[in-house]
C-alpha cells in the first residue's frame, strides 16, 4: 500500500481525509480498497448510504425484470457472493446493514469481477464484520403542496444468537401528488386548432417486511432470505375539453411473496454455492374512461381489467476453484422456470349500446423452461489479467390461450476480456463479448390504452435481441476521493426489438417484435473529485452516458434510432460536509433525453421531467440526523408529444398532440437514528 512519508506533516483537521487516501491505496494489482473510515466524513447510517459514496460507481438497482438471477440483482456483491433475492431492492437489503457492520468496501474492475459481472464492468463488494447486534431507523413526511403529508419510515435490525446470525426489517412509502397538464392539438403546420386542460391527482402507498439469516451447516454458510411486498396506486385524471370532458380514473396493485437460500461450501478443492429464489407477483388494474359532452351527459364509457400472475424458480450452482498460481476455473449451471397467466376484459357502452371488445392476444398463459451453463478461466499476473468465459443457454415457451403454439431458443455467449493495471490504482481493459437480452413476458400479452384509443399489442413470437460487443474502458483514481472512469462501447445488433403489426396492419395494432439488424455506439464517463480548497468537505460526482443507436425503419425503409431508446443521461451531485457542524449540505441533478416509439400510424416522444433537487441534513443528537429536502426545484416540465398520421406513417400528418406536464415541487423531513 502507499503510505506516507515519515516526513510528511499534516494540519489535525485534515487528518481524517489523508487516512482516508492513505486506506483507499491498494496493493499492485489488487482491487481498490476504501476503508470504513473513509466514509466516516459522510456519517453514514447504513451500507447504502456507504456504497453511494464510493467515488465514480455507479449504482444499478435490482431489475426484476431480467431473466434469471446474476444480471437481475444489481451490481453490488455482499461478503462476495450476490444477494439471494430479485424482488427485495438492493437499497432494502444494503439498508438493513448498519454502517458499524461494514469493515470495507472494494470496486471489483474487469477481470476482478470473476464471472460475476454479467454485462457490468464494474462491481462493488461490501465486506461486512460478523454482526453483533445493531439497528437503524427512519420517519419521514412528504408533503407537495396542496395534497397533505404523507408519512414514510423504514426499521431494521441485525442481530446474533448464538452462531445464528439475522436480520429483519420493514419499510413502507407513501406519496400524494398533482401532475396537470396542458395539451395542445395542432394542425400539421404547428397551428393551434385547441387547448386541453387535464388534471391528475393521485396517490401511492406500498409496505414490505423483509429479512434474512444465516447459520453454519454441514461444514459450509446456510443463508436465507425472504420478503412479502404489497402496493397500491391511484390517479383521478379529468381532460377538459372543448365540447366536454373526459374522466379516466385508473388504480393499480401489486403483491409479491419471495424465498431465496443459498449454501457456500468447499469439497475437493473446490467452493461450491448453490442458490435457490421463488417468487410469486399479483398484479391486477382497473381502468376506465367516461365521455361527456358539454351537459355532462355520458356519450361514451369503457371500462378494462387486468389481472396478471407471474412466478419464477431459479436454481443455480458455481463451482470454483484455483488451478494454479493467480489462475481460477469456474463452472456453472442455472435453471428456471417461468410462468405467466395474463387475462384481460374489455366492455363498455357507446351511444347506449353494450360492447364488448376483443383484443388479440389478450389471455393467455406462458410456461418457459430455461436451462444455462458457462465454464470460465481466469489469470491475473502482476499486470496483466484476462478472463475467457464460454456459456449457453436453451429454453422452450409454451403458450396457451389465444395463443397456441410453442417456441425453442438456443444461444451460444461467449466472451473475452483483458485488463492492464497501471500505476498504484488505475486500469484499462477491454471486453468482446456476445449478449442475449432478456425477454419480458409482459411483451407476450396485449392491453389496451383507453385514454388513447389504442391497443398495445402482444406478441408470442417476439425472440430476445441479440449483440456481439466490442468495450474499451478505463479507471484512474488519483487519489482517495478522485476518481475518472470512462466507457466507450460498439454493438453489433441482431433481432432487434422494437414495435412491428401485430397481425393484419390496416388494424393499426403495433407489438414490440424483431425488426432486423442495427448497431449502437455510445460513451460513458463517470468523474469524482473533491472541491477542497475551494469548498472544504466539498465533492463533486458526474454520470453521463451518450448512445445512439441505428436501424431501418420496416414501414419506411429509412434509418433511425430504436423505439424507446434512451441517448442521452446525466446525473451530476454536489455535497459539502461541514465536519465542524455535524452538518451536510447538496444539490443533485438528473436529467434524461426524449425517447420516442415508432408505431405504425403515430409517434410518441416523452421526455421524463429534469429534476434538481436540494438538500441539508445536520445531527442533532447522539445517532440522530435530520433531513430536509426539496425536490424538482425547476418544476420542469414533462413531456409528451404524439405525431398521428393518415393510415401510417408513410402517408400525410394528421395532427400532433403536444402535453406539458407539470409536476411542481415536493419536501420531505426525515428523521434518522440507530437503535
Amino acid at each position: 500500500m502507499r503510505r506516507l512519508s515519515p516526513t510528511h506533516r499534516v494540519r489535525p483537521l485534515s487528518l481524517l481525509f489523508v487516512a482516508a487516501h492513505v486506506m483507499a491505496a491498494v496493493p499492485e494489482g489488487g482491487p481498490v480498497r476504501y476503508e470504513a473510515a473513509f466514509f466516516a466524513q459522510f456519517s453514514p447510517r447504513t451500507a447504502l448510504d456507504m456504497v453511494r459514496q464510493v467515488p465514480s460507481f455507479t449504482f444499478r438497482e435490482t431489475d426484476t425484470e431480467q431473466r434469471g438471477y446474476a444480471r437481475a440483482v444489481g451490481n453490488v456483491l455482499i461478503d462476495g457472493e450476490r444477494p439471494s433475492a430479485k424482488s427485495q431492492s438492493l437499497e432494502d437489503i444494503l439498508g438493513r446493514i448498519p454502517a458499524p457492520q461494514v469493515r470495507w468496501i472494494e470496486v471489483l474492475r474487469g477481470t476482478e469481477t470473476r464471472a460475476e459481472a454479467y454485462g457490468d464492468a464494474v462491481l462493488v463488494n461490501v465486506v461486512r464484520t460478523p454482526a453483533a447486534g445493531a439497528g437503524n431507523w427512519m420517519v419521514g413526511l412528504e408533503d407537495a403542496p396542496g395534497n397533505g403529508p404523507a408519512p414514510n419510515g423504514n426499521v431494521a435490525w441485525s442481530g446474533r444468537v448464538g452462531k445464528l446470525d439475522y436480520g429483519l426489517g420493514a419499510n413502507t412509502y407513501s406519496l400524494k401528488r398533482e401532475l396537470p397538464g396542458t395539451r395542445r392539438l395542432l394542425n400539421p403546420a404547428g397551428e393551434l386548432a385547441e387547448l386541453r386542460e387535464e388534471t391528475s391527482p393521485r396517490t401511492f402507498e406500498q409496505y414490505a417486511l423483509n429479512g434474512e439469516c444465516s447459520h453454519d451447516l454441514g461444514g459450509g454458510r446456510f443463508r436465507a432470505t425472504g420478503q412479502v411486498f404489497r402496493s397500491h396506486y391511484h390517479q383521478s385524471n379529468r381532460l377538459t375539453t372543448s365540447a366536454g370532458d373526459e374522466l379516466a380514473p385508473y388504480s393499480e396493485g401489486k403483491r409479491t411473496l419471495e424465498l431465496g437460500a443459498n449454501f457456500d461450501t468447499a469439497m475437493g478443492g473446490w467452493k461450491w454455492t448453490l442458490a435457490g429464489i421463488a417468487t410469486r407477483t399479483r398484479f391486477d388494474s382497473d381502468s376506465r374512461v367516461t365521455d361527456r359532452d358539454a351537459t355532462l351527459a355520458v356519450t361514451s364509457m369503457f371500462h378494462q381489467l387486468q389481472a396478471r400472475s407471474r412466478g419464477e424458480s431459479i436454481v443455480r450452482a458455481k463451482f470454483a476453484r484455483p488451478v494454479g498460481p493467480r489462475r481460477q476455473l469456474q463452472l456453472g449451471v442455472e435453471g428456471a422456470f417461468n410462468t405467466l397467466d395474463a387475462a384481460l376484459d374489455v366492455s363498455g357502452e357507446y351511444g347506449g349500446v353494450p360492447v364488448h371488445i376483443e383484443v388479440p392476444n389478450a389471455n393467455m398463459r406462458v410456461n418457459e423452461r430455461r436451462g444455462e451453463s458457462f465454464v470460465s478461466y481466469s489469470w491475473a499476473g502482476a499486470r496483466w489479467s484476462t478472463e475467457a468465459r464460454l456459456a449457453g443457454e436453451i429454453s422452450h415457451l409454451d403458450f396457451s390461450g389465444d395463443a397456441e403454439q410453442t417456441t425453442d431458443l438456443s444461444y451460444l455467449k461467449p466472451s473475452w476480456q483483458l485488463a492492464r493495471a497501471f500505476g498504484e490504482q488505475h486500469q484499462v481493459r477491454m471486453r468482446v463479448y456476445r449478449d442475449v437480452s432478456q425477454l419480458d413476458f409482459t411483451d407476450f400479452a396485449s392491453v389496451v390504452s383507453l385514454t388513447d384509443s389504442r391497443v398495445d399489442g402482444g406478441n408470442p413470437d417476439l425472440k430476445p435481441q441479440t449483440a456481439w460487443r466490442i468495450e474499451l474502458g478505463v479507471d484512474v483514481r488519483l487519489s482517495a476521493q478522485t476518481a475518472v472512469s470512462a466507457r466507450i462501447f460498439h454493438d453489433w445488433l441482431d433481432d432487434v426489438v422494437d414495435l412491428v403489426a401485430l397481425g393484419d396492419p390496416a388494424r393499426g395494432i403495433a407489438a414490440p417484435g424483431n425488426i432486423g439488424r442495427g448497431t449502437l455506439d455510445g460513451v460513458q464517463l463517470t468523474f469524482a473529485a473533491p472541491l477542497a480548497p475551494i469548498l472544504p468537505g466539498g465533492t463533486l460526482n458526474i454520470d453521463t452516458t451518450l448512445q445512439d443507436a441505428s436501424v431501418t425503419d420496416p414501414l419506411t425503409g429509412q434509418s433511425r434510432t430504436i423505439s424507446k431508446l434512451v441517448r442521452n443521461e446525466v446525473k451530476a451531485s454536489l455535497r459539502q460536509d461541514v465536519q465542524r457542524f455535524g452538518l451536510a449540505w447538496g444539490l443533485q441533478y438528473s436529467r434524461t433525453s426524449a425517447k420516442t416509439d415508432y408505431r405504425l400510424d403515430q409517434t410518441e416522444l416523452r421526455r421524463a421531467s429534469p429534476s434538481l433537487d436540494a438538500f441539508i441534513e445536520r445531527d442533532v443528537l447522539r445517532g440522530m440526523k435530520v433531513r430536509f429536502s426539496v425536490s424538482s426545484l425547476q418544476a420542469s416540465p414533462e413531456l409528451r408529444v404524439r405525431k398521428l398520421y393518415y393510415g401510417d406513417r408513410n402517408r400525410p400528418l394528421q395532427s400532433i398532440e403536444d402535453t406539458r406536464y407539470r409536476p411542481g415541487r415536493w419536501v420531505m423531513v426525515t428523521l434518522t437514528g440507530t437503535l
